[in-house]
């Protein structure tokens, strides 16, 4: 899903209550815990789809970036619609944090193209990275990674192989919508580009020295949670790395791990640092301050999460672990 590259964005900032990173780990050296630090706010529900002549389908993963002109542009992938899973975009202000109400659906913004090797109804987990002027969206092809490129944040061409297909990388052996999915790209502190991603038990990584690269690594094993590692998001502050994943979206628990090692945040065994209320969550940093993304959970009379119904952000904060 869910920028590493934290989504790092410079804004003009004032929202009174946004918390601020005051230092980058404990006084002992240790990982800092994340934690919500306000309330909610929503910025996208499930919208009408008349060009798809659909009914309104559900919200699930999402991709916050800003395009060429400052403005906050949010993708969104949307299930269960008449062509199944599409992307739709929607349109905020420049002030991501005191226009709140200013997020307006836009339209389906991109459709799985067969001709480009990608099976047309599980598109799926679009992941934007931008830099020196240039946007990158990562996003399941179904069994694949593929990724459209963009000089100004509206306009995605898909970046095709030497076959025609957008795919960087696939396991053409599960072409559903639980196989390789889930990109995140993030530069790591060496320059090079670490593309993690979702297959099986596994968030995985891959290598490259351009976040355009034709040619990844081979992948690597990073992080193993049984039914627990969807949606990787990875950050980094000071010495450490944090990754951010989930289980089944429905639980809304995003486990947090911290490690020195960006390639290695253990396995069955570890244990997270901390767990938030959030679903297909995205880690957004802008300036000192910190944003987490999460879907809004759709409940029955009897308070079960039946489903999702749009997505919603809060500030979080980061302090040492509690001696207590």
């Amino acid at each position: 899903m869910k920028h590493t590259l934290t989504i790092l964005i410079v804004l003009l900032l004032s929202l009174v209550c946004g918390p601020v990173v005051a230092q980058a780990e404990s006084d002992a050296g240790g990982p800092l815990i994340p934690s919500i630090a306000g309330e909610w706010w929503r910025a996208a529900y499930s919208p009408a789809l008349p060009e798809l002549d659909s009914k309104r389908g559900e919200i699930v993963d999402h991709t916050f970036f800003r395009d060429a002109d400052g403005t906050w542009q949010l993708w969104t992938q949307i299930r269960g619609t008449r062509h199944d899973r599409v992307f739709f975009r929607w349109t905020g202000s420049t002030d991501f944090e005191n226009d709140k109400q200013a997020w307006k659906p836009h339209r389906v913004c991109w459709v799985g193209d067969p001709h480009a090797g990608e099976m047309p109804r599980t598109i799926q987990a679009p992941h934007c990275y931008s830099e020196d002027g240039r946007w990158h969206m990562f996003y399941g092809g179904g069994g694949s990674i593929s990724r459209a490129d963009s000089d100004d944040g509206h306009i995605f061409i898909r970046a095709r192989n030497s076959d025609g297909f957008s795919r960087l990388f696939a396991d053409l052996s599960d072409r559903t919508p639980s196989g390789m999915r889930d990109p995140y790209l993030f530069k790591a502190d060496d320059g090079r580009y670490q593309l993690y991603y979702t297959w099986k038990d596994h968030v995985m990584a891959r290598t490259a020295d351009r976040p355009d690269a034709a040619e990844w690594s081979e992948g690597v094993i990073v992080s193993t949670t049984p039914n627990g590692s969807q949606c990787p998001t990875v950050v980094r502050i000071g010495n450490w790395y944090y990754l951010f994943k989930m289980g089944n979206s429905g639980e809304y628990r995003t486990a947090v791990y911290a490690s020195r090692d960006p390639l290695d945040f253990g396995g069955v065994e570890a244990k997270p640092i901390a767990t938030l209320p959030a679903s297909a969550a995205e880690v957004l940093q802008i300036g000192d301050r910190w944003y987490i993304s999460s879907l809004i959970p759709h409940r029955n009379g009897e308070g079960k999460v039946i489903g999702h119904a749009g997505v919603r952000l809060a500030p979080i904060e980061w302090k040492p672990a509690s001696n207590d």
